[in-house]
């Protein structure tokens, strides 16, 4: 059983942690500044952690396109739609931490009607 001071430096603790959480913000990493600039993306600062922003559209010659996210948390996880219009059928990506530059490849095959997810849910 917790006492009153122990709950007070834990709330303490929580609140200070909270607050660190809030106040850390991200940026595009440099590593992702030159493909950005070829997919004509519009670099990002300032951006709260642990909040959904969204990074723009990006239009592929054959009619497709990928809408992009960044979630930074303090590293940066992604969310990418897109839509392959070969096929008329959209795909949705959720990344693990890293660069966009990390994932571009595969976003392009999709968008090209090269690869296909398809996601199946067993039952027990």
């Amino acid at each position: 059983m917790e006492n009153k001071n122990t709950q007070k430096r834990n709330g303490k603790e929580n609140n200070a942690a909270h607050e660190a959480m809030q106040v850390f913000t991200s940026s595009t990493y440099s590593s992702d500044v030159a493909l950005f600039k070829k997919l004509g993306l519009e670099t990002f600062s300032k951006i709260p952690s642990n909040t959904e922003y969204f990074v723009g559209e990006v239009k592929f010659d054959n009619g497709s396109k990928a809408k992009i996210w960044v979630y930074p948390m303090p590293a940066q996880f992604w969310k990418i739609e897109v839509f392959v219009s070969e096929s008329n059928k959209t795909t949705k990506v959720s990344t693990g931490s890293g660069t966009l530059c990390d994932f571009w490849n595969t976003i392009k095959l999709i968008a090209d009607d090269m690869l296909d997810v398809e996601n199946t849910e067993f039952k027990k």
